[in-house]
């Protein structure tokens, strides 16, 4: 593609993804409704640390009597997406996230239709607009699921896997996406792409040819992903091992309501005979990419070898992933997969709609793809099919907008003003804690409230309520003064002899103390410190901090090493149809 060519297509992307989000940012104070606010409260714990504390989020004190924000799967403080909440703010940075994830998600399909599969210009917009504004992104994207924007990446990290197959280099662009993911709090999109990345290896595995550059490729990703991620990986995986999520998965879907999910265009907020509520199933495509998927599969008779291959790939791959949102039963394949690690603590097979939804545009743009390009060679024709071909993609289009419009209005929440913090922290009971929840860190108050999220916390049972001492002692006087910030607390002692220094905080071992020894009581934070008057200092920094950031400081150093010294391998034809027409 020429370089004017690209300029208009990011232009085109980001003018509608802005449209799209439009009432987002005509509402540019009210914060988002649903899980928005959890989403919102961890950026705004980050925000408070280092504008008013110069400290990096380590720990949350504002939420379930305080816990570790580093070992939280659904922080965001590692993504480069974070520097937007000192651009312009955290609310106005979360909106700008969810345009720019939408543009990506966009300007990724529309490249991997046109590079890999060499659709026609219409027939790869087609696709562009119908996975990346489908229903499921606008469902989540407005409910509050913004760790699940990671999956706007799912196209560029299967354009890089085809890249790295033809230049060993491209493989590095793979591993920083997953670990870019990671870091975006991606908890579904990364096992759910993860797979799909799988299986697209393992399906190409059957070309003899590329059975070598794939395993070159899938070893670079292998060593390099954890390398990189580490920062992330190794703090969460601790998490996990102190607070276990398994969760069960009873939900099940029919045919009919797979059909249901792509073309309803409004439904109640209940959806009887489901365990979850209608946003979670909702991923309307509309009956017209949904027919072209269709059609797409008589491709599969009427074109060339190659072309039938590459309809033949994703039409698998489609089948197998909205067979996986079907969920629980006999003869499916999620209760399998669900019994695996990883996918052991993922609850709600119908987010395997974020995979689905993009191999269905992939099918309906081959379909319409085969509209633009007559048979006949005749000029005239194959203009008049290329109008047409561009009206369907506009009709489709408009049809998307006019049914998500209504489910993307919904940043109706009050703003989250400048607030007067709490001169002293301390606990409050909030009877309101759902609106409250994500202004916390800006009153400067916690709660042992804890919003169902990513992971299910232990709250000690005997915290305290209250502007009082945060800091208590086993001896009666032992402690002058205390005061804390998100990751540091202090205390004056004075004690005749050893005592028991108790802080109004949950336990955890990433404590150290600069005198004394951190200890358990009974699930509070507290530190057996010896006779005499001192101050003594805790500071929230796991020993597992230090080598995790040094191996993904070496993980970033081999890929800019990998990248500036790879070599491009010989170029193999992988599953794309033959090269589109210059006037295409």
């Amino acid at each position: 593609m020429t370089p004017r060519g690209t300029t208009l297509a990011v232009v085109a992307a980001t003018l509608a993804s802005l449209a799209y989000w439009a009432p987002a940012l005509l509402a540019p104070g009210a914060t988002g409704l649903g899980d928005w606010q959890m989403v919102h409260h961890n950026w705004e714990v980050g925000w408070v640390a280092l504008t008013r504390h110069g400290e990096w989020p380590l720990w949350d004190p504002y939420h379930c009597g305080g816990v570790t924000m580093l070992g939280n799967p659904e922080s965001q403080h590692f993504s480069p997406w974070f520097l937007l909440a000192f651009l312009i703010g955290p609310t106005a940075g979360i909106k700008a996230m969810l345009v720019a994830h939408t543009a990506l998600g966009v300007l990724g399909m529309r490249g991997y239709a046109r590079e890999v599969l060499r659709l026609s210009a219409p027939a790869a917009w087609l696709a562009a607009i119908s996975w990346a504004f489908s229903g499921f992104f606008a469902w989540h994207g407005a409910g509050g699921h913004g760790t699940f924007l990671a999956f706007a990446y799912l196209p560029w990290l299967l354009l890089a896997w085809r890249r790295a197959l033809l230049d060993v280099r491209h493989a590095v662009p793979v591993a920083l996406l997953l670990a870019l993911t990671v870091a975006e709090g991606g908890t579904y999109p990364l096992p759910y792409m993860g797979l799909a990345l799988a299986l697209e290896a393992l399906w190409l595995l059957r070309r003899p040819e590329a059975r070598l550059p794939s395993l070159r490729a899938g070893l670079v990703v292998g060593v390099l992903f954890p390398l990189v991620a580490a920062v992330r990986v190794l703090p969460i995986l601790e998490a996990l091992r102190r607070f276990p999520r398994t969760m069960a998965s009873i939900d099940r879907m029919s045919l009919a309501d797979l059909v249901t999910a792509l073309t309803e265009r409004t439904h109640e907020w209940r959806w009887p005979g489901h365990e979850f509520v209608w946003p979670e199933y909702g991923a309307f495509m509309g009956w017209t990419v949904l027919a072209l998927a269709a059609v797409s599969l008589i491709l599969l008779r009427s074109t060339d070898r190659t072309h039938r291959r590459a309809v033949r790939t994703h039409a698998v791959l489609a089948a197998l992933f909205l067979a996986l949102i079907l969920g629980n039963g006999p003869l499916r394949p999620w209760p399998w997969l669900h019994a695996l690690p990883v996918f052991d603590a993922l609850r709600v097979p119908s987010r395997f709609f974020g995979v689905a939804t993009f191999y269905l545009a992939i099918l309906a743009g081959f379909a319409l793809d085969a509209l633009a390009s007559p048979a006949s060679p005749r000029s005239t024709m194959r203009r008049s099919a290329m109008v047409m071909a561009w009206i369907i993609t506009l009709g489709a289009a408009t049809d998307i907008a006019w049914v998500t419009r209504p489910i993307v209005d919904r940043w109706k929440a009050a703003p989250i003003e400048p607030a007067l913090a709490a001169d002293a922290f301390h606990l409050v009971h909030l009877a309101d804690y759902n609106s409250r929840y994500a202004r916390l860190p800006r009153e400067n108050l916690g709660t042992t409230g804890c919003y169902e999220g990513a992971m299910r916390w232990n709250v000690a049972p005997g915290l305290w309520l209250g502007d009082v001492p945060q800091a208590r002692a086993t001896v009666a006087g032992g402690v002058l003064d205390s005061r804390r910030t998100p990751t540091t607390l202090f205390a004056e002692v004075d004690s005749p002899a050893p005592m028991r220094v108790v802080w109004n905080s949950n336990f955890d071992p990433g404590w150290q103390t600069n005198l004394g020894t951190v200890v358990d009581d009974a699930g509070r934070l507290a530190v057996d410190v010896p006779a005499g008057r001192y101050r003594l200092k805790l500071r929230f920094f796991p020993a597992l901090l230090t080598p995790a950031l040094a191996i993904s400081a070496l993980g970033l150093l081999t890929a800019l090493v990998l990248w500036t010294s790879g070599r491009t391998r010989r170029a193999l034809r992988l599953e794309a149809p033959a090269a589109a027409p210059s006037s295409r």
